[in-house]
């Protein structure tokens, strides 16, 4: 005599469908958006993904900037302006905080730009999008 158990899986199915089209939704937002977008770090300013214009704007490509400090990429002029950054409500409270910035490239130019800082979380560790 043998056994068996049947599940309807139909709504599991259409559940991980549904979270792969947000996925790629959201990931082509990201990707195509005129707006400078990166994720970095809390911990140690580690690059863990940037949209094409964060890119053009810093000078920078995908290889020479994911994996990397935001320290060893020159973005800040010394180690407490990054401090300062991350002292924000942004950071202890979730809100969202906006904040003028100097931004160089691997040029050594400088330029302004106004930078919004958010805490996220990725994959169970802080990291945050300046």
């Amino acid at each position: 005599m043998s056994r068996a158990t049947l599940y309807d899986v139909t709504e599991w199915n259409q559940a991980i469908l549904a979270l792969k089209e947000s996925e790629e939704r959201f990931g082509q937002m990201f990707r195509l958006s005129p707006n400078a977008i990166m994720v970095s770090s809390v911990a140690d300013g580690r690059l863990i993904d940037a949209n094409e214009a964060f890119l053009r704007i810093t000078g920078r490509t995908r290889e020479e900037a994911i994996g990397r400090t935001t320290a060893e990429l020159g973005f800040w002029r010394d180690s407490k302006e990054r401090a300062e950054t991350l002292d924000f409500p942004a950071m202890t409270q979730g809100a969202t905080h906006q904040y003028e910035r100097t931004i160089r490239t691997p040029a050594g130019s400088r330029g302004t730009c106004w930078s919004t800082r958010r805490a996220l979380s990725c994959r169970d560790r802080p990291c945050c999008s300046p």
